[in-house]
């Protein structure tokens, strides 16, 4: 079965070193890989939000006509790099959410 969905991720884009990731954290965690993609899928809507809430705090803290804006400006990008460290393994997420997608339906 994890043979079947290995090349099915390799024909949908991924590349062996994601596969291997995915692999290594299915088998320490217990899950099968099938269920790590799903999960990585589910994830993908928070690295969405994530993204256009910075970039939302961002544009806000540009149009505010204030002296203060280079200090709340500092303030914004501190709060901003643990969401982008967070945010690593988007492109995994991002395929992940597009295999599910493309095969949801298709039993395993």
């Amino acid at each position: 079965m994890d043979k079947n969905i290995e090349d099915l991720m390799m024909n949908s884009g991924f590349t062996l070193r994601e596969i291997e990731k995915i692999k290594f954290v299915a088998e320490k965690s217990g899950h099968s890989v099938l269920k790590e993609i799903n999960e990585l899928s589910d994830s993908f809507y928070r690295v969405v939000f994530i993204v256009f809430f910075s970039l939302f705090v961002s544009v806000f803290i540009f149009l505010v006509p204030e002296k203060a804006n280079v200090i709340g400006f500092l303030f914004s990008i501190f709060c901003v790099i643990p969401f982008a460290l967070f945010m690593v393994a988007a492109r995994l997420r991002y395929k992940a959410f597009i295999f599910m997608k493309k095969y949801k339906g298709d039993s395993f």
